[in-house]
């Protein structure tokens, strides 16, 4: 890596902490719920993968002790959503881990 590449992916780096930090994500992502399957249901698919984003920027900077090691939760594991996908059902975007071809796999009759 030369030092334009690095100069670039710092600079990348703080704008995402800068977005990341000072966002209130309730007020800048509209959320509800599908009544046919009970997900969260998002407006656009711009919306639901920026929240994809804010998961997994989330779990990269959650807080430190004061001796820097990591604050452990339960039940608190790595995002592990990767894609947004149209429901037909509430006419909004769910979010899912599964990718394209473990969900068509999955749909094929036995």
């Amino acid at each position: 890596m030369n030092q334009r590449e690095a100069c670039t992916m710092s600079g990348n780096s703080r704008f995402s902490d800068s977005i990341f930090n000072n966002i209130d994500i309730n007020e800048a992502i509209e959320r509800s719920k599908c009544r046919a399957t009970g997900k969260v249901s998002f407006g656009s698919k711009a919306a639901a993968v920026f929240f994809i984003y804010w998961l997994k920027y989330r779990f990269k900077h959650r807080p430190h002790r004061a001796d820097g090691s990591h604050i452990k939760r339960r039940n608190k594991g790595k995002p592990k959503q990767r894609r947004a996908y149209y429901c037909m059902h509430c006419g909004g975007y769910h979010i899912t881990k599964w990718t394209e071809e473990e969900y068509q796999h999955r749909q094929k009759p036995i």
